[in-house]
């Protein structure tokens, strides 16, 4: 059986040379992919906080914590996938914030839906000190307030991503504007603590967007990362660097450019070959995660994802493997008391290769290449699956259903 290795330099050392890689066999041999999609397939996948939304046959699906109606006019929250009443016209990309959402149409326009606090939706429009509805620097009535309001001014856009208080938008002439809070830096910009309105930030034209939960990066057309926001970024002494203004990443070594970037929670990866360095918080050593001093360095990975208390990577031969101290969220459904933190692979409901991950806090999704969605780990309502206990927790991958 082919097997394929995930090498780790976790360095936590001072003792200076080499570092010694510790080799874990994190996937095997795959199945041929199906020739059909199936019926109802995932055509795409945004996951927020605490709701996920899809796009299947064309509409906005979304199950989760509804808090200020950021995709639905009426529920508060909701445990299945319920067709979305706010995202009714064509959207090719979105985002799910905490407590708003926001979508891309094919015309290159934004809107957003949700919450005004600290000018989430890119309207003008926010909370006063009383919770008064101010709208332009006027105080209005709240009944004046749509369920959903363009972004402006903002220009033609090819690409959004959410933070989990900020949004920030890739225009199609590669330049960034964010809006929404700036409390850990999100907006790139000193001396304010949100904008309603989207904000330029001082990067390089980019041809590529990332967010995690409190950050964002974003690869310049020279394939330089730069990032903005809480996060490890460089060597500095505190590694909850809060880095207001956008500074390059430079933590990976050699080479200065990137192939690609993966911008975790609370961390950046960047590949270049088959290599993937990574900096931030991943769940690894111990609980709460490690906050890791020199780059991690994974070997034949597509794709990795963390939460709380546990990481997942994709191999390049597309099988999905976590490594988490809690069996439900590395997919192991097991009740051994015993169950140890190590690398295991995940088995999938499905025998397509799996695409992409992603995730959220308390579990993760996987997607195939046909648009099979499986999830596994706590708060299964987010996913829109039924939980098996008392906890709501998932504790082998899921098929994401109707």
């Amino acid at each position: 059986m082919k097997r394929v290795i995930l090498a780790m330099w976790i360095g936590l050392c001072a003792c200076g040379g080499p570092q010694t890689p510790v080799e874990t066999v994190v996937g095997g041999e795959q199945s041929a992919p199906e020739p059909m999609a199936p019926e109802h397939a995932v055509e795409a996948i945004w996951m927020g906080p605490t709701a996920t939304c899809i796009k299947r046959d064309g509409k906005i699906h979304c199950s989760g914590t509804n808090s200020s109606a950021k995709f639905h006019t009426s529920a508060r929250s909701t445990e299945t996938m319920t067709e979305s009443d706010i995202f009714t016209q064509e959207i090719i990309d979105m985002s799910v914030s905490s407590s708003s959402a926001c979508a891309l149409h094919p015309g290159g326009t934004v809107q957003c839906a949700g919450s005004i606090l600290w000018g989430r939706r890119g309207d003008g429009c926010r909370f006063g000190n009383n919770a008064e509805v101010i709208c332009n620097d006027q105080t209005v009535d709240r009944t004046e307030l749509k369920p959903i309001s363009r972004v402006t001014p903002l220009p033609l856009t090819q690409q959004i991503e959410g933070s989990v208080d900020a949004t920030c938008a890739l225009t199609q002439d590669g330049e960034v504007f964010c809006w929404g809070s700036n409390i850990d830096g999100e907006l790139g910009v000193e001396g304010q603590d949100f904008s309603t309105r989207p904000l330029k930030i001082a990067v390089p034209k980019a041809r590529r967007l990332y967010a995690g939960h409190h950050h964002f990066c974003a690869l310049s057309l020279s394939n330089q990362v730069w990032c903005w926001g809480t996060h490890r970024i460089d060597e500095a002494d505190n590694p909850y660097e809060r880095a207001v203004l956008p500074k390059q990443f430079t933590s990976i070594g050699e080479p200065k450019s990137a192939d690609d970037v993966i911008v975790t929670s609370s961390g950046v990866c960047v590949t270049s070959g088959q290599l993937t360095r990574c900096v931030g918080e991943f769940a690894l050593d111990e609980t709460p995660p490690v906050v890791t001093e020199n780059p991690l360095v994974f070997k034949g990975v597509s794709d990795i994802v963390t939460g709380m208390d546990h990481t997942c990577v994709l191999s390049n031969s597309g099988a999905a493997s976590c490594y988490s101290s809690w069996p439900h969220l590395a997919g192991i459904p097991t009740n051994d008391a015993n169950f140890g933190s190590q690398w295991r692979e995940v088995v999938l409901p499905y025998k397509t290769r799996v695409a992409r991950l992603v995730a959220q806090r308390y579990g993760t999704c996987a997607v195939s290449e046909l648009g099979e969605v499986a999830c596994w780990g706590a708060r299964a309502e987010v996913f829109g699956i039924p939980p098996v206990d008392d906890e709501g927790t998932v504790p082998a991958p899921t098929l994401m259903m109707d």
